[in-house]
């Protein structure tokens, strides 16, 4: 019954070790999800404001003759 036990409570330390572990690994790619949210809303920020400037240039374009 202690062999049992000792067994149990080794299971359990080792799954506590597996669970901060993956917590880590859960923590690390939720800090990299949000540096690449961040870097593709910049992205999405220059591509607009790049597009506003061209419409600008576009419309002064036309109006020289």
């Amino acid at each position: 019954m202690l062999l049992f036990h000792g067994v149990g409570v080794l299971i359990f330390i080792v799954d506590k070790r597996q669970s901060h572990y993956l917590d880590e690994i859960i923590q690390a790619q939720h800090k990299m999800t949000q540096e690449i949210h961040k870097m593709l809303t910049e992205e999405i920020r220059l591509i607009n404001e790049m597009r506003r400037e061209n419409n600008k240039d576009d419309h002064h374009g036309t109006n020289v003759t």
